[in-house]
């Protein structure tokens, strides 16, 4: 889990507001405070997110691609809460693609489909190792990167 660019500025306005102690007068204790009720928030954002169930992949691809020409994967998500990923498939190294990274807003008790472009660019049986996923907090003050769906093999 690694924080996001909001808890980061949020750390540094913190920082930045605690130089109003010695040089404003203003009393020690509010700051501490503050600074005390921001830790807690930061922790329990990244409590939910730990708890957050990984959405369902299901990867829709050919058994055989052609070599050197274009093709539409298709994956398909499944998920029970409210999620803010975004998604990079593990295709084999090497291969162009379009379309990838992919933000998503998945909604509850929902599917969500889209499609991307890939061009093999070798012979033989490849690998397809899963999709990382990145999860937002729901404070958007963290970061977890996931792998989800099955290892798939095809071959060119």
């Amino acid at each position: 889990m690694r924080p996001a660019p909001l808890l980061i500025a949020l750390i540094a306005g913190g920082g930045l507001a605690g130089l109003a102690v010695p040089f404003l007068g203003w009393p020690l204790w509010q700051w501490q405070l503050a600074g005390g009720a921001m830790l807690a928030i930061a922790a329990l954002d990244a409590w939910r997110l730990r708890g957050r169930p990984t959405p369902d992949v299901v990867r829709e691809v050919p058994e055989a691609l052609p070599l050197g020409i274009e093709r539409d994967v298709a994956l398909c998500f499944e998920t029970h809460v409210r999620q803010r990923l975004e998604v990079f498939d593990l295709h084999p190294g090497g291969w162009t693609s379009s379309g990838l990274p992919r933000r998503l807003s998945l909604a509850p008790v929902s599917a969500t489909r889209f499609t991307y472009r890939l061009r093999p660019t070798a012979r033989g049986d490849a690998r397809f190792d899963g999709v990382q996923l990145r999860l937002r907090s729901t404070l958007a003050l963290w970061r977890q990167s996931r792998v989800a769906g099955v290892p798939q093999r095809v071959r060119v």
